[in-house]
């Protein structure tokens, strides 16, 4: 993953290299999860309000190179965790170097301030 872009209702996975053609993107095969942690005087804390989060659609754009994911339920001031598929693969037949992703969404982006 190059970049993980919050959108309005969801979230853009940029890569570095184009989805493979004939991949298919299954959304069941992806994990997202979201949790907030309650500022204490100690470091650290347990996760709260954890829940796993379903991908309402998925669309590949810019010729095979961002993911689009629609995510309901996602919640400002939480931690967000993308897990990608393990069997990526690219067009020159590169696999995932880390399908991993946490992203802290302090605000989620209004549709009028998006600019794709």
């Amino acid at each position: 993953m190059l970049a993980v872009r919050a959108m309005p209702d969801g979230f853009e996975i940029e890569l570095t290299e184009p989805l493979a053609s004939d991949y298919v993107v299954n959304a069941d095969s992806f994990r997202i999860e979201q949790w907030r942690y309650e500022p204490t005087a100690a470091y650290g804390g347990p996760k709260l309000d954890h829940k796993r989060l379903a991908i309402r659609s998925i669309e590949r754009t810019d010729n095979d190179r961002k993911l689009r994911l629609v995510i309901d339920g996602l919640r400002e001031r939480h931690v967000v965790y993308v897990a990608l598929p393990s069997d990526f693969r690219s067009v020159s037949g590169q696999s995932l170097w880390s399908n991993e992703a946490w992203y802290t969404l302090n605000t989620l982006p209004s549709a009028t301030d998006f600019k794709p």
